[in-house]
């Protein structure tokens, strides 16, 4: 049976940064409240510590989320981190969508081979870019922060809360760390 499911190729480079963005399922703005976004940032905590990559920009926006990461152990996957992380958003949200919002989880349905199934993410490994220079890695930074002021959904990058922009605006309570002596410098 055909599929529409993309088939994404992950670089697994040692000593690359990546560039992961992954979306919600139907583009469903499934990360617009405040216990998704928490469960999400609980899951890059988990999958940071279970992986060892160092986290240099991220954010949860309504529809989709973006990461900048850089792996510090050989042979770390990425399609095991994204994996790692989706998880555990989607089972947390399924499992409180089941209890508490049973009708929207038509929203979530898509059959397959004539089975049943929901969906929290949409289906593939998402997108994943190495990034081979300081230049590259900082604009994907500067991307991550800038994607709520595109969207229109704030004013200043560090007003969306659940991004790093503040961490590198000098918030001294970030949600999550951000591994900043690890960035590569860049002077433009």
């Amino acid at each position: 049976m055909l599929t529409n499911v993309r088939e994404v190729k992950h670089y697994d480079d040692e000593q690359q940064a990546h560039f992961l963005t992954f979306s919600c399922f139907h583009q469903l703005p499934l990360l617009s409240k405040e216990r998704t976004c928490r469960w999400f940032v609980r899951a890059i905590e988990k999958a940071r510590i279970k992986y060892q990559f160092h986290l240099w920009a991220w954010v949860a926006m309504p529809d989709h989320a973006h990461m900048v990461i850089w792996p510090t152990l050989p042979k770390t996957r990425m399609k095991d981190v994204l994996h790692s992380i989706k998880g555990f958003v989607g089972r947390r949200a399924m499992h409180y969508l089941r209890l508490r919002a049973p009708i929207f989880m038509e929203k979530l349905t898509l059959v397959v081979a004539g089975k049943v199934e929901y969906h929290f993410w949409q289906d593939g490994p998402g997108h994943d870019r190495n990034l081979e220079d300081a230049p590259a890695i900082h604009e994907s930074i500067r991307y991550t922060h800038e994607n709520p002021l595109k969207a229109g959904l704030v004013a200043r990058v560090e007003d969306w809360e659940y991004s790093s922009a503040r961490a590198w605006a000098g918030d001294a309570n970030p949600i999550l760390r951000i591994d900043f002596d690890s960035v590569p410098r860049w002077v433009q």
